[in-house]
């Protein structure tokens, strides 16, 4: 499932997301571009040549890639690469380790929002991959042209496009086999390699951007290697991507930000047992007129008074209300019949 974040929700999420793969960064990049981005950073650091003489400044310098390249252009500038990932910034400073240029750029932990210099202070701004992640875009564009001289140079190198993904649904489940591989994973406590996916594109938000709700099978909600950490939802989120980004292409480049919620998260935030928001699996002994189980399967229970009317009913989470409307039926129709003998009209659960 992904959500919309904003301002200093989004920072705290980007910030942690970088934390998590810096080390990946790179790997990940170079798969999301086919090897490009390399070529891209150069063609970038060279629009800066003709910047006036001062020090230059790289934010979001991530790894440090364009930093790099930014030195190499310059060869007796001194170069701020600065980021607010601290993960990201151990990285760069082991790649610079050797080199020539590390004596000339300085690493530095800092907010693109709320940049620590002064006005007019570098001759050329850098930026890869940045804006995307802005949680406030304008107040972003605004630091970096402050901090710029008169005369310098503002580079932002950005592959982001604000459009839509390229599917209202899409669900991916190519064969029945497929399927049970998929299941067979969870049964044994391991989160499906290659998942029932299907996905909704909930159409242009109020900026532009579309927001894609995916819902996956199967994820089980004990895991067997551990629990549901952050790194565990972290893989869950490269596999769902790989998925999706295989069926549709375009979607690599497309996205901007992501969110998941695990089984747990489910349960915790929503309520749904074990993460089920159909409260009771739909398998075959619990489906239809056997839901939640054959003695409770028509909304009165043995109890007097007491009907079911949730997800665990037929049919189901997936038809809102229908369950409800249904066991109201029945409550009605036992009240004529004599068999509602509760003193406060009924319970409800």
């Amino acid at each position: 499932m992904t959500e919309t974040l904003h301002g200093v929700e989004k920072a705290r999420f980007v910030s942690a997301m970088f934390s998590r793969i810096a080390r990946r960064y790179d790997l990940m990049n170079g798969l999301m571009t086919l090897g490009m981005h390399h070529s891209w950073r150069r063609v970038a650091a060279r629009q800066t040549i003709a910047s006036p003489d001062g020090p230059a400044l790289d934010l979001a310098t991530g790894t440090g890639d364009l930093a790099i390249d930014l030195a190499e252009v310059h060869p007796h500038r001194t170069v701020v690469a600065a980021d607010f990932s601290l993960g990201m910034l151990e990285v760069a400073r082991g790649k610079l380790k050797g080199l020539d240029e590390v004596r000339r750029v300085r690493l530095l932990a800092a907010d693109a929002l709320a940049l620590p210099f002064e006005t007019r202070t570098f001759a050329c701004v850098t930026s890869a991959f940045l804006l995307r992640n802005l949680g406030d875009l304008e107040q972003g564009l605004r630091e970096m042209r402050r901090v710029a001289r008169p005369g310098g140079r503002v580079v932002a190198l950005e592959i982001t496009q604000m459009r839509a993904p390229g599917f209202t649904a899409l669900v991916v489940a190519p064969s029945l086999d497929y399927l049970e591989r998929a299941a067979d994973d969870a049964k044994y406590g391991r989160v499906s390699r290659a998942p029932y996916l299907e996905a909704r594109d909930g159409g242009p938000a109020g900026d532009g951007r579309h927001r894609v709700d995916v819902h996956a099978q199967y994820a089980p909600y004990a895991l067997a290697g551990g629990a549901w950490d952050e790194a565990a939802k972290e893989a869950l989120s490269h596999s769902l991507r790989t998925i999706l980004v295989r069926h549709v292409p375009a979607l690599a480049s497309a996205i901007v930000e992501e969110s998941v919620k695990s089984p747990l998260d489910l349960e915790c935030e929503y309520g749904y047992p074990e993460g089920q928001a159909h409260h009771a699996e739909l398998a075959l002994d619990q489906a239809f007129w056997m839901r939640p189980v054959p003695a409770a399967a028509r909304y009165a229970t043995p109890l007097h008074g007491l009907y079911l009317c949730g997800a665990g009913t037929h049919p189901g989470a997936g038809v809102l209300g229908a369950s409800g409307a249904n066991a109201a039926r029945e409550i009605l129709r036992d009240g004529r019949r004599g068999r509602a003998k509760s003193s406060n009209g009924g319970n409800r659960v």
